[in-house]
């Protein structure tokens, strides 16, 4: 919107914004009649301290709207909550999903960082998703660059991951599950 103030009564940039604000709202409707929230986890341990993003922050608002039970919504902040592995194993070692591992781009990548994450329920079921599916050959990640702006592409790839059935048509655009 300060684009738009900067350049003048011409701008598309407020057009731009109404149709990523419909869309985004489009889809919170879409998932509105979903009665059952799987929990998810997000994050990984780095460094022996594993940073999951607190209530109020847009990862933690994105999970809500996508009609997910993230395990830390009722928490306080928009930050990260720094946590040890044995905090986030006892509450969340059940969750059936699993989202932005970090750096991890498979599963054995993720568990040759420390092999007790194999022991999460999203790990054995395969539900591990990581938004690198548009990263440039130099290492650029379009979801940091671009994510901002397409908040409802970010909420279509999360419904799809969670309630596959609500957007069968949306091929993920930036997320990709893990594989072996």
């Amino acid at each position: 919107k300060l684009f738009d103030w900067l350049s003048g009564p011409n701008s598309i940039v407020q057009s731009k914004f109404n149709a990523v604000d419909a869309a985004y709202q489009g889809l919170q409707q879409a998932t509105a009649r979903i009665s059952e929230a799987p929990g998810v986890i997000c994050n990984a341990p780095y460094k022996s301290t594993w940073y999951v993003p607190s209530g109020d922050s847009y990862m933690s608002t994105l999970l809500q709207d996508a009609q997910a039970d993230y395990l830390w919504s009722d928490t306080q902040g928009t930050g990260g909550i720094p946590l040890d592995f044995e905090a986030v194993f006892a509450k969340g070692h059940a969750a059936p999903f699993w989202i932005n591992p970090g750096y991890a781009e498979s599963k054995k990548d993720l568990s040759g960082k420390d092999a007790r994450l194999k022991e999460f329920t999203a790990y054995a079921m395969g539900n591990i998703y990581n938004n690198t599916k548009r990263v440039s050959a130099s290492g650029g990640n379009d979801y940091w660059e671009s994510g901002i702006v397409n908040p409802h592409l970010i909420l279509a790839d999360l419904i799809r991951i969670f309630h596959p059935q609500t957007l069968p048509d949306h091929e993920l655009y930036y997320y990709q599950r893990l594989t072996e």
